[in-house]
Parts: structure tokens; C-alpha cells; sequence
């Protein structure tokens, strides 16, 4: 007897929901859930509902919850608030953007109608146009020879008063800007510089809008801005307890091993590539 209650233990945990993997907001609100029903059982019957709650608490220890599907109604129903309280930090999306018009921002149907994007709408993974990958390397070495600062910074958001925090960190007048790597920052400089020329509306798009449109660029390349080297693109899919699934992108130099993008794309789409999706 000794031996089959283990084996029955073991036949019901649920590893993926317990010991480190446990998540400690699930587990709050099944207590909760359990401690009511408990209570509610124990004005009918006192030991009862005792047992009651032993059971639960038992099932919560062993399954990691009591009520069926709790992961995916935690994930649906706890607010962003509640979450931040036991350090689960939703993951944010990708924002849209208007210009002057309600439409929203559209990344890739923008870069590809200004000629920085090819075959957008038939391509499964972004490239750059050649013209436009030919003058972006041109703006890349010019910056790379020269070096970055933050006048580039200011200049690339149209901000005055910018401090640098480090050599990829600054602070602007209304907020902290970073990037993966000071590849990255050259990269957003050159593309900047590009984009300017070439969209009409770049003086009316915000911060976050612009860096929208320049990550899409990042996103495009397939090398490195500091080496020249080519890129490695990785997609990792996520689906953590209590938030949405979502899949992080990492483009890596292969050489010098610096982050040149590192985005985050909810949801998970096994035909198409998050790069795409994300734009």
C-alpha cells in the first residue's frame, strides 16, 4: 500500500505546472477558490468541508491547480495589474501609430512602398530592395567611420537636451531610448537618415513610430552593421503560464555576436514568420 500511494501521486502531477515551474499567481487564486468552497461546504458541515479543503489543497500541491484550464483563464482574465504584483510583466506587443489620419501605421506596407522593402506582399521573410540596401551600407560605413553621439539621437527623433546613459542608452526629454548593441544604433542612425528622405510623413510620425519603421529595416538586414558579417535570425516560440504566447526574433552577428534586433511578436503562427508578422 505504501508503494501505489506514490505511484498515484506521481500518476497525477503535473510537472509543467509544479516545483520551479510552479506559477505563484495561479497557485494564489486556486487557494483562493478552494478556501471559498471550503468555507461555503463547512456551514453545511464543519468536517466536510475541512476534508474539502484538504483535498484541493492536495490537488493544487500535486497538479499545480485545482480548477480545469486555469493557465489559459489567468492568461485571459487576471488584469495586466494583478500580474505585475507577483513580477509576471505582460509582455507588450508591438503598439500601431497614426499619422494624421485614423489609419494605422502599416510597417510593411510602408517600407515596401517607399522602396525599402521587396516583394513584401508575396515573400514569406522581409529583404531589402537593392537600391535601398546599397545606400543604407553606404550611410552605415559613413556612420561607423565618424562614430555615434547624441546629437545623431536627437536628431534622429528631433529632440533636444539628449543625455547619454551609455553608449546605447539615452535619455530623452520624455523618456529612456535603447538599443541591442551599438550595431543596432548605427544601423537606427543610417536608416534614419534614409527614411527621412524618403517618407513624406517621417515629421509627423512619433517616437515609437519611427523606431517601429526602423527596427522593420533591422529586421530586413542579413549583415552585420559593425562587421559586415552575416546575421543570424532565430525565432524563439513561447507560451509562459499566465500570458499570452508570444515568440521573441533575435538577429545575432555571427561573428561578433551583438544583438542587432530583439522583438517581441504575440501570438504564435506556425505558416508565417514572426519577422513578417511583426511587420
Amino acid at each position: 500500500m505504501s508503494t501505489q500511494i506514490p505511484n498515484v501521486v506521481s500518476r497525477f502531477r503535473q510537472p509543467q505546472y509544479t516545483g520551479e515551474n510552479r506559477c505563484l499567481p495561479c497557485t494564489i487564486v486556486n487557494v483562493a477558490i478552494a478556501i471559498l468552497f471550503g468555507i461555503a461546504l463547512a456551514l453545511v458541515s464543519a468536517p466536510l468541508g475541512l476534508a474539502l479543503l484538504l483535498v484541493s489543497l492536495g490537488a493544487i500541491y500535486v497538479r499545480g491547480y485545482l480548477v480545469p484550464g486555469t493557465p489559459e483563464l489567468t492568461k485571459q482574465y487576471l488584469p495586466a495589474s494583478v500580474l505585475r504584483l507577483f513580477g509576471k510583466e505582460p509582455i507588450a506587443e508591438r503598439r500601431t501609430y497614426t499619422i494624421e489620419s485614423p489609419e494605422e501605421l502599416d510597417v510593411g506596407r510602408i517600407l515596401s512602398e517607399i522602396g525599402v522593402l521587396a516583394d513584401f506582399e508575396e515573400s514569406n521573410e522581409p529583404t531589402l530592395t537593392p537600391a535601398f540596401r546599397d545606400r543604407l551600407c553606404e550611410r552605415i560605413e559613413t556612420v561607423r567611420e565618424r562614430g555615434t553621439n547624441p546629437e545623431d539621437v536627437a536628431q534622429l527623433f528631433d529632440v533636444e537636451g539628449v543625455n547619454p546613459q551609455s553608449e546605447t542608452s539615452f535619455a530623452l526629454p520624455k523618456g529612456l531610448v535603447r538599443w541591442e548593441s551599438e550595431a543596432a544604433l548605427v544601423a537606427d542612425i543610417a536608416a534614419g537618415e534614409e527614411l527621412r528622405t524618403r517618407l513624406d510623413g517621417w515629421d509627423d510620425l512619433d517616437r515609437s513610430a519611427r523606431r517601429d519603421l526602423l527596427t522593420g529595416v533591422r529586421l530586413a538586414l542579413d549583415s552585420c552593421p559593425s562587421c559586415d558579417s552575416p546575421l543570424s535570425i532565430e525565432e524563439h516560440r513561447l507560451d509562459p503560464c499566465c500570458q499570452k504566447p508570444h515568440t521573441v526574433i533575435q538577429s545575432i552577428c555571427e561573428d561578433c555576436d551583438v544583438a542587432i534586433v530583439e522583438v517581441t511578436v504575440m501570438g504564435i503562427d506556425g505558416e508565417t514568420s514572426a519577422r513578417m508578422r511583426f511587420l
